[in-house]
C-alpha cells in the first residue's frame, strides 16, 4: 500500500483504470475510488470535478469501509453532457489536496498540482426516423407484451425478404431465422449450442473484443489467430490451418472486421467453406458490418459461396447499420442442413436453447426494427451510412497525408492506424487526449496483437471529424 492516498479508477495515465477504453458515454455512471491511509487521522475527502471552462463542482465522497491501515471512500456520478472533464480530490478536514503525479499515482500536497482527466463522449449513432417513428407508434398503442421467442413474425419476414433479394436464397422465417437482443446474445448462444469443454474455437485477432471472452465463459478455449500488418490484416490460410487441432470445433470470420476494417473476398470465403465442410467444423460468419461493403468482390454474407447452409451459421445486428446500439436488436441465420462435428442438427437445438433461456427482444424494438426495411427505412439508412463513409474517407486520406500507416476506411467505418515513434496504444490515447482532445481506442484493446495500434471511428459528424482530423495533422 502507497503511504499516499492513490487514486483507483478513472485515472487517465493508468491503463489498469480505464474502463473500457478511457472514456466514457454522456449518461454512463462513473465511480471514483479513493483509499486514504488511517495514520491521516480523520478526513472529508471531495472530489472536484471541473468540466471543461466551466467552474469547479465539489461532491463529498461516501465512506466506503476500513481494510488493514486504510479507509476506502467511493462516489458515483453520471455525467450527462459530453466534454473534457478534470478532476482532483480535496481532504477538507486536513486542508490539502490529493493530485496526480506524471505517473498517475495520487500526491498528496498543500499546493495545486495536475488532474486527472476524464474524457465523456455523446454517441453520433442515429437510429433512422422510419424506425424511431414505428417503435413510438407501437408503443402508443400498448404494444409491449411477449413477442415469440424467435421474434415476431412480421420482421423475421422482411429479414427472409431482404436475404432473398441479396443472395436470391430463401430462408425460411419460421426455423432458420431467429431474432436476438443484438449481436452479442446471437454469437452467445452460438457457443452454447456449439462448445463442450476442452473445444477449441479459432479467432483472428485482432477482432471484436467479446469473441474469446464469450467462449471462455462458454467453456471453451479461444484460439488467436494473428493477422499482421505485412498481410494487411488479411487471414493467412496457412496460419489459421496451423492451429487445427482434433479438439478444433469452430472457426470465428468476422468480415468487414472491426478493428482493422479488413475484409475478405468471396474466392477467398468460398475456400474456408469448402475447407470448414471437409473438416467438418462450423464457421459462425459475424456480418455486423455488411451494409457498409463497397467494393464488387467483398460477400455481404457467406452464403453466396456453395456449400455454405452446411457448415455456417451468421450473425446480423442492426447496431451499426441502423443505430440501434442502445436498445439492442439483431438475427442470425442458422440453416436446418447445418450439423456439428458430431452430427447433431444444430437448427433445433439452437432453437431449444433460445426458446428455453431467453424471452425474445422487447415488442417496440422489433417493430423498429421491421421498419428499417421499409422504403423509408431503406432510404435514410442507405444516407447515414454514405454520410459515416464519407467520414472514414475523410479520416484515410487525411492520416495518410501526414504520415500515418493506416488501413481499412473503405468497406467498413473504421480506420486502423500504426502508433508513431514506437509509442504504445495507451500511451498515443493519452498523447492525442492531452495534445489534441481526440479520443480513439487504443489497439491493445482488441487482443495482444492490436498492441501498436490505434482505431478511429467515423461516427461521428463530418463537422467534428474535420476538426479531429486536421488537430492530429497538426501534431
Amino acid at each position: 500500500m502507497p503511504e499516499q492516498p492513490t487514486h483507483t479508477f478513472f485515472n487517465s495515465r493508468c491503463a489498469e483504470c480505464k474502463t473500457p477504453f478511457g472514456a466514457v458515454p454522456a449518461g454512463q455512471t462513473v465511480t471514483w475510488r479513493l483509499t486514504v491511509p488511517e495514520r491521516l487521522g480523520y478526513v472529508d475527502p471531495h472530489l472536484v470535478l471541473t468540466k471543461d471552462r466551466e467552474d469547479p463542482v465539489h461532491y463529498r465522497m461516501n465512506f466506503d469501509g476500513q481494510t488493514p491501515g486504510v479507509n476506502h471512500f467511493v462516489f458515483q456520478l453520471a455525467p450527462t453532457t459530453s466534454g473534457l472533464y478534470f478532476y482532483h480530490f480535496d481532504l477538507y478536514t486536513d486542508f490539502r489536496k490529493i493530485y496526480r503525479t506524471a505517473n498517475g499515482e495520487g500526491e498528496l500536497t498543500w499546493v495545486n498540482g495536475l488532474d486527472w482527466q476524464l474524457t465523456v463522449y455523446e454517441p453520433d449513432f442515429k437510429t433512422p426516423w422510419a424506425a424511431r417513428k414505428a417503435a413510438i407508434g407501437v408503443l402508443e398503442k400498448g404494444r409491449t407484451a411477449y413477442t415469440a421467442n424467435a421474434g415476431l413474425i412480421q420482421l423475421r419476414e422482411e429479414i427472409s425478404k431482404y436475404l432473398l433479394n441479396f443472395i436470391h436464397t430463401e430462408y425460411d422465417p419460421n426455423g432458420e431465422i431467429i431474432v436476438t437482443v443484438g449481436g452479442s446474445e446471437a454469437l452467445d448462444l452460438a457457443m452454447r449450442a456449439l462448445i463442450q469443454p476442452g473445444d477449441e474455437v479459432l479467432v483472428p485477432e485482432p477482432s471484436f473484443v467479446c469473441y474469446s471472452p464469450i467462449i471462455t465463459v462458454c467453456g471453451g478455449t479461444p484460439v488467436p489467430i494473428v493477422m499482421t500488418e505485412e498481410d494487411k490484416f488479411k487471414l493467412r490460410a496457412d496460419a489459421l490451418k496451423a492451429k487445427i487441432t482434433p479438439r478444433t470445433k469452430a472457426l470465428i470470420l468476422p468480415f468487414p472486421n472491426n478493428p482493422t476494417g479488413a475484409t475478405i473476398t468471396k474466392d477467398q470465403l468460398q475456400k474456408w467453406v469448402d475447407y470448414a465442410n471437409e473438416k467438418h467444423a462450423v464457421i459462425i460468419y459475424d456480418a455486423a458490418y455488411e451494409a457498409y461493403i463497397s467494393e464488387p468482390d467483398v460477400p455481404h454474407t457467406i452464403y453466396e459461396c456453395d456449400g455454405a447452409k452446411t457448415c455456417a451459421i451468421e450473425l446480423r445486428s442492426f447496431s451499426k447499420n441502423a443505430g440501434f446500439t442502445g436498445t439492442r436488436l439483431g438475427f442470425t441465420v442458422i440453416p436446418k442442413e447445418l450439423k456439428s462435428a458430431d452430427g447433431v442438427a444444430l437448427n433445433p437445438l439452437w432453437a431449444r436453447r433460445h426458446g428455453t433461456k431467453y424471452n425474445g427482444a422487447p415488442y417496440i424494438v422489433q417493430a423498429a426494427g421491421e421498419a428499417v426495411y421499409s422504403e423509408a427505412g431503406k432510404k435514410q439508412t442507405g444516407e447515414q451510412i454514405a454520410y459515416y463513409m464519407k467520414n472514414a474517407k475523410y479520416i484515410f486520406d487525411g492520416l495518410k497525408s501526414a504520415g500515418y500507416s493506416v488501413s481499412g476506411g473503405v468497406n467498413a467505418p473504421y480506420i486502423w492506424l500504426k502508433t508513431p515513434d514506437g509509442m504504445s496504444s495507451w500511451e498515443f490515447f493519452d498523447y492525442l487526449l492531452e495534445k489534441a482532445n481526440v479520443v480513439g481506442t487504443p489497439g491493445s484493446g482488441f487482443g495482444p496483437s492490436g498492441e501498436g495500434y490505434f482505431r478511429l471511428t467515423a461516427f461521428g459528424t463530418y463537422e467534428n471529424t474535420v476538426k479531429a482530423i486536421d488537430r492530429m495533422k497538426a501534431l
